[in-house]
């Protein structure tokens, strides 16, 4: 897979099947990366021990360190409601023998996290904040028992970042064990070589066969196989009769943030 950013054509779908009547976009400034770029990447880091009836399956699920693909977007005629589902919880369909694809298939509310904007304007640090989301569950056999509990959302948002980069707390579970995070992430999601000294550049040399990578310039980000490898698939296009997404296993590096603080700007 080249150092494209990775889509899905039915993310939009994925998102608005909850039908909770999404308005136009308006003229307001707490803005955020939508669907079509692919969602969020994050990288979750515990802020506690894992608690309850903790198996050696919960525990490998409930790592130190663990990863996910939120894919987000804004509802209502003022666009305060944000509704976001974690790439974790879809369900798919068994993998392809051969190479271990498979197809994504439609969700339902159970995994659909909402809430409001605190207020439709960034604060004095260019930052819009969800403080209250539901808890959401997983889907089909792949999520079943798997649960997540986000709160306070923050975008790193206005006019010159766009809700590109993110942060927040969640609580993840896998059946009676649950475990707290912090995650931070940014958007798009962008395969890249690490080989290469230019990898994540964001505006590239196409002249020179130098892709750009399109994360925003002010982001100090860094080609990672770490962070790669911990997305839970990775979206590769239409499935054979064009109406699924398709999807992978394997994780291959990704351009993403060097540090684990939030905002990080250069």
């Amino acid at each position: 897979m080249n150092s494209n950013v990775m889509k899905t054509p039915l993310i939009l779908g994925i998102l608005a099947f909850a039908a909770i009547g999404c308005g136009g976009d308006i003229q307001q400034l707490c803005f955020i990366q939508r669907p079509a770029l692919g969602g969020y990447g994050i990288v979750f880091t515990a802020t506690a021990a894992a608690t309850g009836t903790c198996g050696a399956t919960e525990n490998a699920y409930l790592a130190d360190t663990i990863g996910d693909m939120w894919m987000v977007d804004k509802f209502r005629e003022d666009q305060s409601l944000v509704g976001l589902r974690p790439g974790s919880l879809l369900p798919h369909g068994p993998p392809n023998p051969v190479d271990g694809t498979f197809n994504l298939l439609l969700p339902t509310a159970a995994s659909l996290s909402t809430g409001d904007f605190a207020s439709l304007t960034p604060d004095a640090n260019n930052t819009c904040t969800v403080p209250t989301l539901n808890s959401v569950t997983g889907e089909g056999v792949v999520a079943a028992g798997r649960t997540i509990a986000p709160s306070k959302l923050v975008f790193l948002t206005g006019s010159l970042y766009q809700g590109s980069q993110m942060e927040v707390d969640a609580t993840y579970g896998l059946n009676a064990c649950t475990r707290t995070y912090h995650g931070i992430g940014i958007t798009p999601i962008v395969n890249c070589d690490p080989s290469s000294a230019s990898a994540c550049d964001p505006i590239g040399n196409p002249s020179a066969g130098i892709p750009a990578s399109g994360v925003n310039p002010s982001f100090p980000v860094e080609c990672s196989a770490a962070a790669g490898a911990l997305l839970p698939f990775r979206y590769t296009g239409p499935g054979a009769s064009g109406a699924q997404p398709l999807g992978q296993p394997n994780g291959e590096p990704i351009c993403f943030l060097k540090g684990s603080t939030f905002p990080q700007l250069k």
